[in-house]
């Protein structure tokens, strides 16, 4: 599906034309996106580990690393939350109960949403745009209630029973003790203050990738909006609740791009290149890494 909806799009844009584009990338910036996106990883890495630490969970920095690419496999579900494949592996190689380690998914997403919602803003001060300040009010407004139900005892526990009528979610939810005392130790304002500032500079390095892809294409809008086009463009897909964003990210971004005056085969081009440097590269590793946890557990 994933496959037929990016022919679908490269058809539509003239496929003859985007394959010539994906013949003249300028590949003198792939090393730098790869030395880039490494960054992220250890920094993501070290994230992981400190969130860990503050429920009382001490891993190795190699096994965190490998746990947090592995978590990667399952980024392209709704808002990441297939990343509690995490708390799984945990369990296998530690025996620490997969609620105990559940709301370490939770504020990760957390932190990735607060930090996005905090640059967009930012880049609204040197680019105007409609879309992406509806998104960032979309995202304050979801902060606030995510916070209120967090803090709220008797409304989490009464939405957690209603979740324990599933069967799904029963084997993750039922008896939530040790998931309530781990989401109080770590939705603390200096956990959220430390975590959403050491998540800021890891999406700027992020954008940093985005930026040097356009780069490739010889499209150069500047550091500031291309984080903005590429972070709105995000932010529509995590509300959009389809798994990984797809079809309403690339749609977005494309459709900015179009309104840059960058023509359709261009935008489609630049768009599936992102996608594939960021989101399906990143699967692509952690289906590796998922086998080779399994593999040594």
């Amino acid at each position: 599906m994933i496959v037929l909806f990016y022919a679908v799009l490269a058809i539509i844009s003239d496929i003859s034309k985007v394959i010539e584009n994906f013949e003249q990338i300028n590949l003198i910036y792939l090393p730098i996106m790869i030395l880039l996106l490494l960054t992220v990883i250890i920094f993501r890495t070290l994230l992981q580990k400190f969130l860990l630490r503050k429920i009382s969970i001490e891993i190795s920095f190699k096994f965190s690393f490998q746990l947090f690419l592995a978590g990667l496999s399952m980024i392209v579900t709704p808002a990441g939350a297939g990343q509690i494949i995490k708390s799984h592996l945990i369990k296998e190689k530690l025996g620490v109960p997969i609620k105990k380690t559940l709301p370490i998914v939770l504020m990760e997403r957390f932190f990735d949403l607060a930090a996005i919602a905090i640059i967009v803003s930012l880049t609204l001060l040197h680019h105007n745009s409609f879309e992406s300040l509806i998104l960032v009010i979309i995202s304050v407004v979801v902060i606030i209630i995510l916070s209120i139900f967090v803090k709220n005892r008797k409304l989490f526990n009464y939405f957690i029973k209603k979740l324990n009528k599933v069967k799904f979610f029963e084997t993750y939810l039922s008896d939530n003790k040790l998931l309530d005392n781990s989401l109080n130790m770590l939705f603390c304002p200096h956990i959220i203050i430390r975590g959403i500032f050491i998540t800021i500079p890891i999406i700027l390095l992020e954008g940093l990738i985005v930026y040097f892809g356009f780069l490739s294409f010889d499209k150069d809008f500047g550091y500031v909006q291309t984080v903005q086009f590429f972070y709105t463009s995000i932010l529509a897909g995590t509300f959009s609740f389809i798994p990984g964003g797809l079809g309403v990210m690339e749609g977005n971004l494309t459709a900015i791009l179009l309104l840059e005056g960058v023509p359709i085969s261009l935008s489609s081009s630049i768009t599936i290149f992102v996608r594939l440097l960021t989101i399906w590269f990143a699967t692509s590793i952690g289906f590796i890494f998922t086998y080779i946890v399994i593999k040594h557990k």
